[in-house]
């Protein structure tokens, strides 16, 4: 289960995004309204506790939480429509690259795309050392 919900109350941050999975429940912040990829993310023991914390973090009420379809197999889990890693099975692509399926067809979604945060997101442990600091939760 996957839902999203404004964040009115801190200006660096627009959206927030909740996915249930077996590990827990992924807490998604996005520094734009649009879709795209998330700005940060934490795991949290399971829904409530996450929903907790965007409530005490973020002020975000469960009457602010909209239910939105889970994302296909092999899709992204932070973005809102179906958007995939681009296919690196031919040895192309890099870990910040995506296709979006747009009339039955993956499409690629341009580098330059205001949809892609610069220098892409983290997408692997080798590159946490490029994620920017986590800002800290206000509680």
């Amino acid at each position: 289960m996957r839902m999203v919900a404004p964040i009115c109350d801190r200006s660096e941050l627009q959206r927030a995004m909740l996915c249930t999975e077996q590990e827990g429940c992924y807490v998604f912040l996005y520094d734009r309204i649009e879709d795209g990829p998330c700005a940060y993310d934490y795991l949290q023991d399971d829904i409530i506790a996450a929903k907790r914390m965007c409530l005490e973090a973020y002020g975000i009420k469960d009457s602010d939480w909209t239910c939105i379809p889970d994302p296909p197999p092999g899709c992204q889990q932070d973005w809102i429509s179906q958007v995939r890693l681009a296919d690196r099975s031919q040895g192309g692509g890099r870990s910040w690259e995506f296709e979006r399926l747009q009339e039955g067809e993956w499409t690629p979604i341009e580098a330059n795309s205001s949809e892609i945060a610069e220098g892409g997101p983290v997408t692997s442990i080798d590159d946490t050392a490029a994620r920017p600091p986590q800002p800290p939760l206000q509680m």
